[in-house]
């Protein structure tokens, strides 16, 4: 149920910006395909900030004891002996696929470069957690997990190796 609030509201500031997007466009005198991929891009890091941040609990829920932090490496591998928490592994690492995607194919960065910037952009999603929503709440509300980092890290770059995999393939059935 979550999910769909992100998407909602993703949705929401996706038709906010669409105006401003369509005048640097029609500015720049772009065509309509890099309008569809750069409009598709902002639609998805609007998505995956929206699934960090919503839904937003009640400041006078959140309870100041609880332990919002991991910052044990790989816990995640005893998590998924002890419990069937797989699929949150594999959401962690999906989400940033297409970011590592987006970044080879616009951009034209190398591995190491989407490698690093896969792991800011997941920095900045656990300080946003921790932060509790940039201090709007007394506390955080949800964890900031080291693992996260390093599994949207080697999401991105998975997206790259995936898309380039692609390319060189499509090369091999043109010759």
């Amino acid at each position: 149920m979550s999910y769909f609030i992100a998407i909602k509201w993703a949705l929401f500031l996706f038709f906010f910006l669409c105006p401003f997007l369509l005048f640097f466009y029609r500015k720049k005198k772009k065509n309509i395909l890099s309008l569809l991929l750069t409009s598709s891009f902002l639609f998805y890091l609007l998505t995956i900030y929206s699934l960090v941040i919503f839904p937003l609990p009640d400041k006078n829920t959140i309870d100041p004891n609880q332990n919002r932090v991991n910052l044990i490496p790989f816990q995640f591998l005893f998590t998924i002996l002890k419990e069937p928490s797989v699929y949150t592994v594999l959401l962690n690492v999906l989400m940033f696929v297409p970011f590592g995607m987006y970044l080879s194919y616009f951009f034209s960065c190398s591995y190491k470069k989407v490698f690093f910037l896969s792991f800011c952009l997941s920095l900045f999603f656990e300080m946003t957690q921790i932060t509790g929503l940039y201090f709007l709440y007394p506390y955080p509300y949800r964890v900031f997990d080291v693992d996260d980092l390093f599994l949207n890290t080697m999401g991105g770059f998975f997206g790259a190796f995936l898309l380039e995999g692609i390319k060189s393939r499509r090369k091999e059935r043109e010759n």
